[in-house]
């Protein structure tokens, strides 16, 4: 299976909340990086908000941009998602981060 990059916001779309694996680099990266990304952000960002931006990475792997509000306006929330080859219907979080907007505005 090799999902497009229109495939892939569809298939978000359809996801529930246990469709979303988080794997263990991800929550180094939430939680001992000092990042502070919280679980609940990653859950509304992946199943409530729509996606400011979309890069496919590899093969089912794709970099998804969520712009962010407050204090954090100035920093994009990036998730690496994967999906199961086995299973369209699994996304793993493979790591998370904040980018600076002006990354993505250049």
């Amino acid at each position: 299976m090799n999902i497009s990059v229109g495939q892939a916001l569809e298939y978000l779309k359809e996801r529930s909340r246990g469709d979303i694996i988080i794997l263990p680099h991800a929550y180094d990266a939430m939680y001992d990086f000092d990042r502070d990304i919280k679980e609940e952000l990653l859950y509304d960002c992946l199943l409530k908000r729509n996606v400011d931006g979309i890069i496919k990475q590899k093969r089912n792997r794709f970099r998804l941009y969520y712009k962010q509000e407050g204090s954090r306006m100035n920093y994009d929330l990036i998730i690496i998602i994967e999906f199961d080859n086995a299973s369209r219907n699994n996304i793993k979080v493979v790591t998370t981060y904040e980018q600076s907007t002006k990354r993505r505005l250049r």
